[in-house]
């Protein structure tokens, strides 16, 4: 999980070389995971991984990412960061011209588990987003 932040630590100081070379190792390294991990941690550096993508303007590797984050959650019967991941593709829809219904599903699932979660962030996200309409 350190390492997947690291790489978010590079990009903000400007180190592109370092963030993607950190990105490459964690995303190779959970690729290679066989294990389901029940804790949490696998969906957290998947999140971050997926929140890297976007930070550089790659959608969708992004997307790609989150839906993998989806799988596991399904993978291991948890909701970790489900909701994240949700949100996460619906910022990432904006960028291309999606159908209405399916963005707006994806926000009603994610408004779903956040209130489940008590997700302050992401329900304060959702909220500004129906403001903006």
């Amino acid at each position: 999980m350190f390492y997947a932040i690291t790489s978010h630590y590079y990009y903000q100081r400007g180190q592109f070389k370092e963030a993607h070379q950190a990105f490459e190792d964690v995303w190779r390294y959970q690729k290679e995971s066989t294990t389901v991990d029940h804790s949490g941690f696998q969906a957290a550096i998947v999140y971050l991984l997926a929140q890297y993508q976007m930070s550089i303007k790659n959608y969708k590797y992004a997307m790609m990412l989150a839906t993998y984050g989806i799988d596991l959650a399904n993978a291991s019967d948890s909701t970790y960061f489900l909701e994240n991941f949700f949100w996460l593709l619906v910022q990432a829809s904006d960028t291309w011209d999606s159908q209405n219904f399916i963005v707006n599903e994806m926000i009603e699932n994610a408004r779903v588990i956040a209130k489940i979660h008590k997700n302050e962030a992401i329900l304060q996200k959702i909220s500004q987003r129906k403001g903006e309409k």
